[in-house]
């Protein structure tokens, strides 16, 4: 069938830069077409229900594209206790380092950030502020 594109439907309840609807369209290359699977290795896999934080980028088309591999997605949980902690996906994606002799090998993965949306949020602030 060619090259597969998924488009997700997404409701924005809260933005911290630039103007969106309140209904947007993510874009990803790969996905299911019958029994024609393609993947993408680092890109995100979306559920219903879930609450993110996303770093998007807009296409022309008035899509939008998660900002790099790997990066670019935070899972919100809300805990019991009260709190809300944002988890930092990374997706499925191989890490690789050079080692002494100069050879790329297989890595381990970084721990993925995990703060309160509190913390991210004032984060993200502050990146901004800077003007960034």
């Amino acid at each position: 069938p060619g090259r597969l594109v998924t488009l997700i439907e997404l409701e924005t309840l809260e933005q911290f830069k630039g103007r969106a609807g309140t209904l947007i369209t993510v874009q990803q290359s790969g996905g299911v077409q019958g029994d024609w699977h393609q993947t993408i290795a680092g890109q995100s896999t979306y559920r219903p229900g879930e609450e993110l934080v996303l770093f998007l980028d807009r296409l022309e088309s008035e899509r939008y594209v998660t900002v790099g591999i790997g990066i670019g997605r935070f899972v919100i949980e809300r805990r019991a206790d009260g709190a809300v902690i944002a988890n930092e996906d990374l997706g499925h994606v191989t890490f690789a380092a050079a080692g002494s002799d100069g050879v790329i090998r297989p890595a381990a993965a970084p721990q993925p950030a995990s703060l309160s949306l509190v913390d991210l949020r004032r984060e993200l602030d502050g990146y901004l502020r800077r003007g960034r």
